[in-house]
């Protein structure tokens, strides 16, 4: 449960990803992003929101081939 006026919360992490109350949504009606209170962005998607992201986070941190 979050605290209402919390001092400081340590970034958690769930099989190699961040819980949803530690990401953020930005955007200005075109770009759109999730920030992450860590300060990585794992998905962005410019230059609008109907446009493929321009990088994503991969959907099984354990299986992803980052490489390519």
């Amino acid at each position: 449960m979050l605290e209402r006026d919390p001092r400081f919360r340590p970034v958690r992490r769930f099989s190699g990803y961040l819980s949803l109350e530690d990401l953020g949504f930005l955007g200005d009606g075109a770009t759109t992003a999730l920030v992450g209170r860590d300060g990585r962005i794992p998905w962005l998607c410019v230059p609008w929101v109907r446009f493929p992201p321009l990088f994503c986070m991969p959907l099984d941190h354990a299986k992803a081939d980052i490489s390519a």
